[in-house]
């Protein structure tokens, strides 16, 4: 095993228990590896399949990992990390010859422990400061009056709110509800349109990246465990999550979701295999028409829902 120079610095230099930190290592080499991948690529996005060891998660989450050229043969690899406990923070050493070819042992980064800052070490206040004397400023009885006038309009809004309390409450619940639904769809789109931009020749990793993203959109969005279906459980799922209640349309788009799934699937475990030109823009855009299907509310939804909001219920 071959272990690499480096020098390695701490971005910021003083780091807080859930703060976002870069920890990067700089190194010089003439290896051709490093030069043929960043000449092409620029900035490159490393799996965290180089690490030597297991992550211990709760020590340390590392959200990103990049390599990147610094001209001439100097390069730096950059761990995006967020820690969750002070004191001497560390991450296993990585292969970046194994990340960036899947040979092992042949040029590896050996990560120093980075140091975590408590506030309540760096904060010197331990007294409590002696309290001034109020202050009576001019209008301030108008504002007295008008905080009483305030406080009698929000007292009346609760006593309303109390007699109307369960159908308040349930237009409340289905109105966030419905608001935490079209962000999930929202957010899913970005994550979608990010994957179809983002892994240039890396179709395996584009591919288990659009697993993850349905996965856990179906999750949230059907309250059932679908980060722990297989593909070939998926299409059971969907009608077990409701209860055998899909109509035709929303089984088709089921189905096209199902499919892509399998296609995927085939991506990320075929060492030959690749997306078709095109293909991965098309299979994004079905999964998206497959989400916008599967928002819609048939007209059996909208009846129940209509039936749920009515004061008299």
């Amino acid at each position: 095993m071959v272990y690499m120079k480096t020098q390695q610095i701490l971005v910021p230099h003083q780091v807080y228990i859930g703060d976002n930190a870069e920890i990067r290592c700089t190194f010089e080499s003439e290896a051709l590896l490093f030069r043929d991948s960043v000449s092409k690529k620029g900035l490159l996005q490393l799996p965290k399949d180089g690490f030597l060891d297991s992550l211990n998660a709760a020590e340390c989450d590392v959200k990103n990992i990049q390599f990147q050229s610094n001209g001439g043969n100097s390069y730096t690899v950059i761990f995006s990390v967020t820690p969750w406990h002070t004191g001497k923070v560390s991450i296993p050493d990585y292969d970046i010859g194994f990340a960036l070819t899947g040979e092992p042992g042949e040029h590896v980064i050996k990560v120093s422990p980075v140091s975590i800052s408590s506030i309540m070490q760096t904060e010197s206040i331990n007294t409590l400061m002696d309290m001034d004397s109020p202050l009576l400023l001019p209008g301030t009885t108008y504002k007295i009056y008008g905080s009483l006038l305030l406080a009698l309009i929000f007292v009346f809004v609760i006593i309303r709110m109390i007699a109307k309390r369960k159908s308040l409450s349930f237009y409340i619940k289905n109105k966030l509800l419905l608001w935490k639904y079209a962000r999930n769809k929202r957010l899913t789109f970005k994550a979608l349109n990010d994957i179809q931009e983002g892994f240039k020749n890396q179709d395996d990793l584009a591919a288990s990246e659009i697993q993850k993203v349905m996965r856990n959109y179906l999750e949230f969005r059907l309250s059932y465990p679908f980060t722990t279906k297989v593909t070939s459980e998926l299409m059971g799922a969907f009608y077990e999550a409701t209860c055998n209640l899909l109509s035709d349309v929303k089984a088709e788009a089921c189905e096209a979701i199902c499919g892509v799934f399998v296609r995927t699937d085939y991506i990320r475990y075929s060492k030959a295999a690749s997306f078709n030109p095109n293909e991965r823009e098309q299979l994004i855009t079905t999964l998206m028409n497959s989400i916008d299907v599967l928002e819609k509310e048939d007209p059996i939804e909208e009846n129940f829902v209509d039936e749920e909001v009515s004061p008299d219920a």
